[in-house]
């Protein structure tokens, strides 16, 4: 593995790293900004990801953390569209209705 490392891998693997950092601050900054989902949910998700831009240089347990706060945002935060969802699909209803 660290002969792999040493070589123009190494590079590869950090730009895919910082691209993928980068993804998931703009997309955490935007979901923030639209207002339309929970917001600890959202910080939870930029904080759970940034493990995996770090991966190879951090230690296992950390790496695996980020994987389960990262799984618990991702779990609420569809949770929570779901239920947003729901909730306009019922008040289209009533308004068709005349509720």
């Amino acid at each position: 593995m660290q002969t792999l490392l040493a070589g123009p891998t190494k590079l590869a693997l950090l730009g895919t790293s910082l691209l993928f950092l980068a993804g998931v601050i703009i997309f955490g900054i935007a979901l923030l900004r639209a207002g339309i989902l929970p917001h600890p949910a959202i910080v939870l998700y930029m904080v759970g990801f940034v493990p995996y831009g770090f991966g190879p240089l951090l230690p296992d347990t950390v790496l695996r953390l980020g994987q389960i706060t990262a799984a618990v945002s991702v779990i609420w935060l569809g949770y929570a569209l779901m239920m947003a969802i729901r909730q306009n699909v019922t008040m289209k209803l009533s308004q068709a209705v005349g509720v």
